[in-house]
Protein backbone atom coordinates (compact mmCIF):
# COMPACT_ATOMS: atom_id res chain seq x y z
CA UNK A 1 0.00 0.00 0.00
CA UNK A 2 1.37 3.94 -0.56
CA UNK A 3 0.23 6.47 1.49
CA UNK A 4 2.35 9.48 -0.59
CA UNK A 5 3.45 9.82 -4.02
CA UNK A 6 6.14 11.89 -5.22
CA UNK A 7 3.72 13.76 -6.70
CA UNK A 8 0.20 14.73 -5.94
CA UNK A 9 -2.25 14.13 -7.90
CA UNK A 10 -1.50 11.39 -9.37
CA UNK A 11 -1.97 11.95 -13.02
CA UNK A 12 -4.69 10.23 -14.80
CA UNK A 13 -2.58 8.14 -17.57
CA UNK A 14 -0.25 7.17 -14.77
CA UNK A 15 0.92 3.59 -14.82
CA UNK A 16 0.18 2.83 -11.51
CA UNK A 17 -3.88 3.17 -12.08
CA UNK A 18 -3.48 0.31 -14.80
CA UNK A 19 -2.22 -2.06 -12.57
CA UNK A 20 -5.07 -4.89 -11.45
CA UNK A 21 -3.74 -4.76 -7.87
CA UNK A 22 -3.80 -1.30 -7.48
CA UNK A 23 -7.19 0.48 -5.74
CA UNK A 24 -6.83 4.16 -6.17
CA UNK A 25 -8.75 6.08 -3.86
CA UNK A 26 -8.80 10.22 -2.93
CA UNK A 27 -7.57 10.80 0.96
CA UNK A 28 -10.86 11.31 1.77
CA UNK A 29 -10.99 7.11 1.47
CA UNK A 30 -10.65 6.56 5.02
CA UNK A 31 -12.50 8.81 6.52
CA UNK A 32 -15.61 6.44 6.64
CA UNK A 33 -15.91 3.85 10.41
CA UNK A 34 -14.50 0.73 9.19
CA UNK A 35 -10.88 2.17 8.15
CA UNK A 36 -11.01 4.35 11.53
CA UNK A 37 -12.06 1.73 13.65
CA UNK A 38 -9.71 -0.49 12.17
CA UNK A 39 -6.62 1.93 12.19
CA UNK A 40 -7.74 2.81 16.08
CA UNK A 41 -7.75 -1.04 16.85
CA UNK A 42 -4.01 -1.39 15.33
CA UNK A 43 -2.38 1.29 16.77
CA UNK A 44 -4.14 0.13 20.57
CA UNK A 45 -2.46 -3.40 19.32
CA UNK A 46 0.72 -1.62 18.25
CA UNK A 47 0.61 0.03 21.67
CA UNK A 48 0.12 -3.05 23.84
CA UNK A 49 2.91 -4.71 22.07
CA UNK A 50 5.42 -1.18 22.38
CA UNK A 51 4.67 -1.53 26.49
CA UNK A 52 5.54 -5.24 26.62
CA UNK A 53 8.60 -4.84 24.42
CA UNK A 54 7.45 -7.02 21.32
CA UNK A 55 7.71 -5.90 18.21
CA UNK A 56 4.57 -4.85 16.70
CA UNK A 57 2.78 -7.35 14.12
CA UNK A 58 2.86 -4.93 11.29
CA UNK A 59 6.34 -3.97 11.37
CA UNK A 60 7.73 -3.90 7.91
CA UNK A 61 11.37 -4.31 9.00
CA UNK A 62 11.50 -6.46 12.47
CA UNK A 63 15.20 -7.05 12.20
CA UNK A 64 15.97 -3.54 13.32
CA UNK A 65 13.28 -2.67 15.73
CA UNK A 66 14.35 -2.44 19.52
Amino acid sequence: GLDVLEQEPLSVDSPLLSLPTVVAVPHIGSATHEPRYNMAACAVANLIDAMQGRVEKNCVNPQVAS
